[in-house]
């Protein structure tokens, strides 16, 4: 039996960029999404999350769900400059982070920002309810007020929001090679450092062995 519109629930994903100082809320119908919520958030859970350069942190609340109504209402906020909040109704794919034990938490803030971050989320989830923000008189176009849709509907083609696109994609990827490149970097440090102290513990094994074969040597020499 299908859910009536009051039993509708939306859990709430929130993504804080650095670079762009803005936090935006990502509301997710949670009925029929469950098992999928549930292993993001339990992947989220295992960094420690601050701002780390221009990536963005995320939190999830699984524990306060909200009606369709305030999902609905709170999309229709104009607060932000980069992205309004978002409402998605469709089924969730389960998003599988890759994050591990053995990766630094730094590493694992680059892998969640390189695969959900700057809205990224809807590379996973179907069916947004897009709310058109109707323009400012002194923003309009020539005397067009039909209005426009927020810079992540995925239905506007136009070549100006795709150079936008193409921009973005291209500072994510520089932000996430360098990033990667300073990684590297202290790999390659920690590396160096463990090789210098293996040697100074070899030394001192073998300073070590000299100086008791010394006074075996020694000892013999008394006895004679």
């Amino acid at each position: 039996m299908a859910s009536s519109s009051s039993e509708i629930k939306y859990a709430v994903i929130q993504e804080t960029n650095g670079k762009e100082y803005e936090s935006w809320l990502y509301f997710i119908r949670y009925n029929g999404n469950e098992e999928a919520l549930q292993h993001l958030h339990d992947q989220l859970e295992t960094v420690d999350w601050y701002i780390l350069d221009d990536l963005s942190t995320f939190d999830m609340d699984l524990d306060n769900l909200v009606s369709e109504q305030t999902a609905s209402e709170m999309i229709t906020l104009n607060l932000n400059h980069v992205s309004n909040h978002r409402k998605f109704d469709g089924k969730m794919k389960k998003i599988n982070l890759g994050l591990k034990e053995s990766h630094s938490n730094d590493r694992k803030i680059v892998k969640v920002f390189k695969m959900i971050g700057i809205g990224h989320i809807d590379e996973f989830v179907e069916d947004e309810d897009i709310f058109v923000h109707e323009m400012d008189s002194e923003d309009e176009d020539d005397g067009d007020s039909s209005g426009t849709e927020y810079e992540y509907d995925v239905s506007d083609s136009s070549s100006e929001d795709e150079e936008e696109e193409d921009e973005e994609d291209k500072r994510k990827r520089s932000t996430i090679e360098r990033l990667k490149e300073e990684i590297k970097k202290r790999k390659e440090q920690k590396e160096k450092e463990r090789l210098e102290a293996e040697a100074k513990r070899e030394a001192d094994r073998k300073r070590e062995k000299e100086r008791k074969e010394k006074e075996r040597k020694d000892e013999k020499k008394k006895r004679k």
